[in-house]
């Protein structure tokens, strides 16, 4: 069984993320952009959707990570859909759950990452429908 993160939000979701680390050896990360303007894309866009809430966070571990957390889950015009969990730092967003089948694009495609996020901030119209989900302020 792959290591697994939990994220339990309060409208009684759980969302489950394979751990990226254990999957792929590593943890990919992507410019802190994408969480810089995630709640201006929504306000702009009628199909994106960010949403505060106040979740619950576990690592494989067990345990909750103190680095605030940002879960992205979009659906493309192509049918392609992300969900991924990432955490943050100043500088930089820790992919540090996905998605099995976006699981398999990262490992397909060495730049799936980046241009996704590239996408979603230049190219909206390309998009069904896009959720950001940011921790409570």
């Amino acid at each position: 069984m792959q290591a697994r993160w939990v994220v339990e939000l309060p409208d009684g979701r759980k969302l489950e993320f394979i751990d990226t680390k254990s999957a792929l050896g590593h943890v990919p990360s992507l410019d802190i952009g994408l969480w810089a303007y995630a709640e201006a894309l929504a306000e702009e866009q009628p199909h994106y959707k960010a949403t505060r809430a106040r979740a619950k966070v576990t690592d494989p571990t067990g345990k909750s990570p103190e680095e605030a957390f940002m879960v992205l889950i979009g659906r493309r015009k192509d049918g392609t859909e992300v969900e991924l969990l990432m955490l943050t730092s100043e500088e930089f967003m820790y992919v540090v759950g996905a998605s099995e089948k976006t699981l398999e694009r990262m490992k397909r495609e060495s730049d799936f990452l980046q241009a996704i996020s590239e996408e979603i901030m230049n190219s909206p119209e390309a998009w069904e429908r896009v959720e950001f989900i940011l921790p409570e302020e």
